[in-house]
């Protein structure tokens, strides 16, 4: 409603939005039909409505190899997963404002899930950097919706030290290659203390088995720090409709390494169990179950990354992802690491 309103009074509206995912296919559906219709309307009585709007299909996963085939034939496409948007205050070419994190914008994502999203005011750092990334989905990789849709200027940014570094996997190094955002995630926990340092991740889907296993090396070369991982309900099961969950597996490694340093919790919430009638079994129903969607880790209590992407291999070689890094030593970032260290504190039931 606020966007409409706002390209009613001239205010110009660029979205781009995944269209890959089945399960956003009745969301988007009626989303396009308004658009549509209010864009429509606005042609007829000769006035403004700013509103412009793409989809990401599945063609542009295909046309560069963001894709996988199942044993079974099944093909499995890459998603555009980042939720983020910036904001150009009026007569200004660099967006000051802005958003970015694990929550989409749903109904659930703001009043059920657990979630995170880092608002930021007058961080021209930060909103270049994103408008970089935007500018990449808009022009390279969005099919337009509305006929009114314009080419967004990229400019490539460059970071200082200081700033908040925000990795997008979308951005191509070379003709072959896209920058990793798993390499910069371990390279980060390397940093960790190793007389008393902490590690602390808060995840929901877990399935990135070299991130997992540099978990469980670090605990084991590192025997005096900490390292504590908070997952999602969903992550606890392996049974065969589960075969990428690693929780279990990190369960069983670490107590056959006998690493005391290290545990894994999930957040629980019982009455999640419920008579299946297709698959004739009880079992976890997952639209019940009120998902910790953070994709988050804290090391030495001051050093972060967080956004919207899964520790999974589709997060890292199908899905377009990014996360923010923030340093805690560096006093404009040290709210946002205080305040995502409380996550530590959530409802979870140890395994």
């Amino acid at each position: 409603d606020a966007l409409i309103d706002a390209a009613r009074r001239g205010v110009k509206i660029k979205l781009v939005m995944d269209a890959i995912a089945d399960w956003t296919q009745e969301i988007r559906s009626e989303f396009k039909t308004r658009i549509l219709s209010e864009y429509e309307l606005a042609k007829k009585e000769n006035r403004p409505f700013e509103f412009q709007f793409k989809e990401i299909y599945a063609q542009a996963m295909i046309d560069r190899g963001r894709m996988r085939k199942t044993n079974d034939g099944t093909t499995i496409y890459g998603t555009m997963h980042e939720k983020f948007g910036s904001i150009y205050p009026k007569g200004c070419s660099i967006p000051l404002h802005g958003f970015c994190g694990s929550a989409n914008i749903s109904w659930s994502a703001s009043h059920v899930f657990a979630e995170n999203r880092v608002i930021f005011k007058n961080e021209p750092s930060m909103g270049r950097q994103l408008a970089e990334e935007f500018s990449r989905l808009w022009n390279e990789f969005g099919t337009p919706v509305t006929d009114n849709c314009q080419s967004e200027n990229f400019l490539p940014v460059q970071t200082n030290l200081g700033e908040v570094q925000i990795l997008s996997n979308s951005k191509p190094l070379d003709e072959e290659n896209f920058q990793r955002i798993d390499e910069a995630l371990m390279k980060m926990m390397e940093s960790v203390d190793r007389q008393s340092g902490t590690i602390d991740v808060a995840m929901f889907s877990f399935t990135h088995l070299g991130l997992i296993n540099k978990l469980l090396e670090l605990a084991e070369r590192c025997p005096q720090i900490k390292v504590r991982i908070l997952m999602d309900q969903t992550q606890l099961e392996d049974d065969e409709n589960h075969q990428g969950v690693l929780g279990p597996y990190m369960e069983r490694q670490a107590r056959f390494k006998d690493l005391k340093n290290f545990e894994i919790r999930y957040k629980w919430r019982s009455n999640t169990y419920a008579w299946d009638p297709e698959a004739n079994r009880c079992q976890l129903i997952h639209w019940r179950n009120l998902l910790l969607h953070h994709k988050c880790m804290i090391v030495n209590r001051k050093r972060m990354g967080l956004g919207s992407y899964n520790w999974s291999e589709s997060g890292e070689f199908r899905n377009f992802e990014n996360v923010m890094f923030f340093n805690g030593d560096i006093p404009t970032h040290k709210n946002v690491d205080r305040k995502s260290t409380r996550l530590n504190s959530s409802h979870v039931s140890q395994s």
